[in-house]
């Protein structure tokens, strides 16, 4: 789902008036991150903080999207609109091989060779010290609660938290998504 014009012109609103040398520096920095790892790709009104750290993993944001410091991705990553991630993030796993005989793991290639995409959609926040294991999907919607280990997809508009991540509880019932969803995106 695309974020309804109504909602964009809001979100445009409040993103387009900050301190002009302050969008500059942001830019100049989204620029050294995107000429330091090709793979990297961000929407509209991006915001990030610093330092990043990334594999050649593809990473995609979307629009309105703000990525905390000391942030460390390992692996693909595609992240709808209207995301925050706050500091200290981590998307790990599948990148070492157990199984090879004879090869300690510390080298050993991964298990499997292809590519695995870690999801999170729209709207998400996820909370400050937070580790995704790489493939699973965070629905839109969710809250992913500080320091936890989220290792299996997280259904739509729940709240989780934990190690392992737990749902805490849903943040809407289905007639509540309904009029929420219907106010932001395009139907």
């Amino acid at each position: 789902m695309k974020v309804n014009k109504y909602m964009r012109a809001e979100l445009d609103k409040v993103f387009t008036s900050e301190e002009r040398i302050k969008s500059i520096l942001r830019n100049i920095l989204i620029g050294f991150y995107k000429l330091r790892y090709p793979n990297f790709k961000v929407g509209k009104h991006f915001r990030l903080g610093a330092p990043l750290f990334f594999t050649k993993a593809k990473i995609s944001f979307g629009d309105y999207c703000y990525l905390g410091p000391r942030t460390n991705i390992s692996n693909d990553l595609d992240v709808g609109d209207m995301v925050l991630v706050s500091s200290d993030f981590r998307v790990i796993g599948n990148d070492h091989g157990l199984n090879s005989i004879g090869t300690p793991m510390r080298i050993a290639e991964a298990e499997s060779s292809s590519a695995v995409t870690t999801r999170i959609e729209s709207e998400v926040w996820i909370g400050q010290g937070v580790t995704l294991l790489s493939g699973i999907t965070i629905g839109r919607g969710a809250v992913v609660g500080a320091q936890s280990f989220v290792n299996k997809d997280v259904p739509a508009y729940s709240i989780v938290a934990g190690i392992p991540a737990k749902l805490i509880r849903v943040r809407f019932d289905d007639v509540e998504v309904a009029q929420h969803e219907s106010k932001l995106y395009e139907q």
